[in-house]
C-alpha cells in the first residue's frame, strides 16, 4: 500500500512539473482533488504543498522530463571531469572540462529554447541564473542533483562553476548552435520581436473591440429611434382611424338632416 501511495505521488509530481508553466496551479489543484478522491489524503497534501517553480527552474525541469539524455550526458561529463581532475593529468583534465562545459551548454541551450518557445523573454541574467543552477545541480550526491534529475527543481540555485579558474580552452559549441552569448542575443531579439508583434496584435484587437462597441451602441440607438417612430406611426394610425370615424358620423348626420329637409319640402 505504501509503495502504491509513493508511486501515485511520484506520478502526480512528474505530471505537475512536466506540465506547461501557466498550467501549474490548475493542474496542482486537479491532481490533489484526484488523489483525495482516491483516498490518498497524504499524497494530496503533498501535491498541494508542491511549490510552483521559477520560470528558469521550470525550463530546466522540462529538459529533465522531455530530454533526459541531455541531463544524463551533462552529469556524466561533470562526474568524469571531477574524477580526471583528481589524477592531475593536465591534458586529460582540460579535455574533460571542455567536454563537461559543452554538455552543460547543451542543456542551457535547450532550456533557453523552452523559454523562447513558451513566449518568455530570456535576458542574459536568466541564462546566468540557469548556469549557476546547473552548476549546483551537478554536484554529486547533492539534493539539487536529485531534484534536477527528477525534473522537480523549484528555484534558482547559486553555485559557481567548480572548474572556474581552470584554463580548459574554448568550449566546442554544437554544430547547429551559436555560443551561449550569441544565443542569448538571438533569444532577446526573438523575444523583443515577439513582444512587438504581441503589442501590435493587442492594439489591433483593442481597436476592433472599440469599433464593435461603437457600432453596437449605434445599433442600440437606431433601434430605439425606430421603435419611437413605430410607436408614433401607430398613434398616427389610431388618430387617422378616429378622424375617419368622426367624418363618417358627421356625414351620417348630414344625410339625416337632408332627408328631413326633403320631407318638409314635399
Amino acid at each position: 500500500m505504501a509503495a502504491r501511495r509513493a508511486d501515485a505521488l511520484s506520478g502526480a509530481l512528474d505530471r505537475l512539473y512536466a506540465a506547461p508553466f501557466e498550467a501549474f496551479l490548475a493542474l496542482r489543484k486537479e491532481l490533489a482533488v484526484s488523489l483525495r478522491a482516491a483516498g490518498d489524503a497524504e499524497a494530496a497534501r503533498a501535491v498541494t504543498a508542491a511549490p510552483k517553480p521559477t520560470r528558469t527552474a521550470w525550463a530546466l525541469d522540462q529538459i529533465a522530463h522531455h530530454r533526459p539524455e541531455l541531463v544524463e550526458a551533462m552529469l556524466s561529463a561533470r562526474d568524469a571531469a571531477v574524477s580526471v581532475q583528481k589524477k592531475g593529468e593536465a591534458a586529460a583534465i582540460r579535455e574533460a572540462i571542455r567536454e563537461s562545459r559543452a554538455r552543460t551548454a547543451e542543456v542551457l541551450h535547450a532550456a533557453r529554447d523552452v523559454l523562447v518557445t513558451a513566449g518568455f523573454a530570456v535576458p542574459v541574467a536568466q541564462l546566468r541564473r540557469m548556469g549557476e543552477t546547473l552548476a549546483a545541480a551537478s554536484l554529486e550526491g547533492s539534493e539539487a542533483r536529485s531534484l534536477f534529475a527528477e525534473g522537480r527543481l523549484t528555484r534558482d540555485l547559486g553555485q559557481e562553476d567548480p572548474f572556474a579558474g581552470i584554463e580548459a580552452g574554448p568550449v566546442r559549441p554544437r554544430r547547429d548552435a551559436a555560443p551561449v552569448r550569441d544565443e542569448a542575443k538571438n533569444a532577446a531579439a526573438a523575444a523583443a520581436s515577439a513582444a512587438k508583434e504581441k503589442a501590435a496584435h493587442e492594439a489591433g484587437k483593442k481597436a476592433a473591440r472599440e469599433r464593435v462597441d461603437a457600432l453596437e451602441a449605434e445599433v442600440r440607438e437606431a433601434r430605439v429611434e425606430a421603435r419611437k417612430k413605430e410607436m408614433a406611426a401607430v398613434r398616427a394610425q389610431d388618430e387617422a382611424d378616429r378622424a375617419r370615424r368622426a367624418v363618417g358620423e358627421v356625414e351620417a348626420r348630414l344625410e339625416s338632416a337632408r332627408g328631413e329637409l326633403r320631407a318638409m319640402r314635399a
